[in-house]
């Protein structure tokens, strides 16, 4: 059976940075983990932003830093503002295992979840540059592992955590391998690929190391030239930070990390590196550190720094955020009546609703029925209405 570490336990840190002064988090609190926002002005514990936790899955900011997309605890795409006054708007499907989102918010990726409730190896993309989306505003990307001979092999189960170059030209992405030895028996690593969104092609970042988990890959926030990813030694519970030139292909090892994932990013000068590592010394056990790089971007300069002691599952520093409001959450069943709704009824019933069949044509494919940006007197009120039908993976 192919080991599968990071799908069985809950890593402790995963985060985005656009500057140095904001941060939006998930927090602990009783009963699970919340999206939340820590900026200067706020207390040392940071404030809680959802209404329902949030599930172990990376979440993405706009650029500037007005809005959140992530994943709740019951595997529903949520977007929320960052300003605190607003719960967050989900969407009712319930098959979301991870999402990012581009810069500047015009794509979205996504994983969801198949039949069986393990996310599938597809990633969908959503482009949203047009006001009122079409059928090519969606491409869906069979996961495949490119081998050295030119050709390609299906031994990707899924992919997980995901982002977008600048120019949104490519969705980077980390993906579970499948490998079979030469006796027979099989093995799992992680390792990071990348797809070209023009030509459909899948590129390898990190190939598949054995005995290593390779993932969590965060790009340079100034430009698309460098990439910083954890390689977890499953051998000894350790995962070392490292740094990457997408050009040269040369690489640095940045730090240790102690407590499995360090789940590292750029500054968002690109001057250092931000992770999580293991505090034994605080009750939370976890804290977030900042280790400053030399001017080629990779090179480790200096000690590290601790900068906020606190177990935390997520964090994302973003520009102080326009006063924004989203769209109120519809109403929300209870917890454990969600839980019961099957993705596919709900699928079926806002499918009718739409006035869509089931057709060949719409095989396999995401329909987007709406995008709507109202604005008024500075007040935004952003409203996602994407309806997928007969969507198989």
């Amino acid at each position: 059976m192919a080991h599968q570490h990071r799908l069985t336990r809950l890593r402790p840190l995963r985060f985005r940075v656009l500057t140095q002064n904001y941060s939006y988090i998930s927090i602990p609190k009783k009963g699970g983990y919340y999206l939340g926002r820590r900026e200067a002005a706020d207390p040392t514990e940071g404030i809680r932003l959802s209404s329902y936790p949030v599930s172990p899955s990376r979440p993405s900011i706009s650029r500037d830093g007005d809005f959140a997309v992530f994943v709740d605890s019951v595997n529903d795409t949520c977007f929320i503002a960052t300003d605190g006054n607003s719960a967050e708007y989900c969407m009712g499907w319930y098959n979301t295992a991870s999402v990012a989102m581009s810069k500047d918010s015009n794509l979205f990726g996504f994983v969801f979840l198949d039949k069986t409730g393990r996310p599938a190896n597809k990633i969908a993309v959503f482009d949203l540059t047009n006001d009122r989306p079409t059928q090519d505003s969606v491409q869906m990307f069979n996961l495949v592992a490119p081998t050295f001979d030119g050709t390609s092999t299906n031994t990707i189960l899924q992919a997980d955590s995901m982002t977008f170059t600048m120019d949104n030209r490519y969705i980077v992405y980390d993906a579970f391998n499948v490998i079979s030895m030469s006796d027979g028996s099989q093995i799992g690593a992680w390792s990071i690929y990348s797809i070209d969104l023009s030509s459909k092609q899948t590129l390898v970042v990190m190939p598949p190391v054995l005995g290593y988990d390779i993932g969590f890959p965060a790009l340079s926030q100034t430009n698309d030239s460098f990439v910083t990813f954890d390689a977890y030694d499953q051998s000894v519970g350790k995962s070392t930070i490292y740094t990457l030139n997408l050009i040269s292909g040369d690489k640095k090892a940045v730090t240790q990390v102690s407590g499995e994932w360090g789940t590292p990013c750029y500054a968002a000068d690109d001057k250092a590196i931000i992770y999580s590592n293991a505090n034994n010394a605080v009750s939370t056990k976890f804290s977030l550190w900042h280790q400053a790089l030399a001017d080629d971007r990779m090179t480790p300069s200096g000690l590290r720094v601790c900068i906020w002691i606190m177990r935390i599952l997520f964090r994302c520093i973003a520009k102080a955020a326009v006063q924004i409001r989203i769209r109120p959450p519809r109403h929300r069943k209870t917890r454990e009546l969600r839980q019961k709704i099957a993705a596919e009824d709900v699928l079926s019933e806002v499918c009718s609703e739409s006035g869509f069949k089931d057709t060949k044509d719409f095989q396999d494919m995401i329909i987007l029925k709406i995008l709507m940006l109202q604005k008024s007197n500075s007040t935004y009120f952003v409203v996602f209405s994407y309806i997928f039908c007969n969507f198989s993976v």
